[in-house]
């Protein structure tokens, strides 16, 4: 009854595993299954955090190829006599973009 109610006055958390600590804590017969439980949901947190980390890095990795191929396209039309305004509005680059690519 006691292990109910704390389950129900603090069982929606935001941190499910210090949840689980602290069950397994307060019910030590039932401690190995407790702590069974809560390093999955740290995996799990873990191989999430992993996931999320490398699809930000795929995206930046894009967005950096895709800012590169403007960048070399911008160059190679400045070379080639267009006018910066021109350029900037093909590319979508901005004045400080084209002055880095002309240094």
């Amino acid at each position: 009854t006691s292990l109910m109610n704390y389950m129900l006055q603090v069982g929606d958390t935001a941190a499910p595993e210090r949840f689980i600590r602290e069950l397994a804590r307060r019910v030590p017969q039932h401690e190995e299954v407790l702590m069974t439980v809560a390093q999955k949901l740290e995996d799990k947190g873990r191989q999430e955090g992993i996931q999320l980390g490398e699809a930000r890095g795929r995206q930046e990795g894009r967005q950096e190829g895709r800012q590169e191929g403007k960048l070399a396209v911008a160059r190679t039309m400045l070379t080639n006599g267009l006018d910066r305004n021109l350029v900037m509005k093909m590319t979508g680059l901005t004045a400080d973009d084209l002055a880095k690519i002309q240094h």
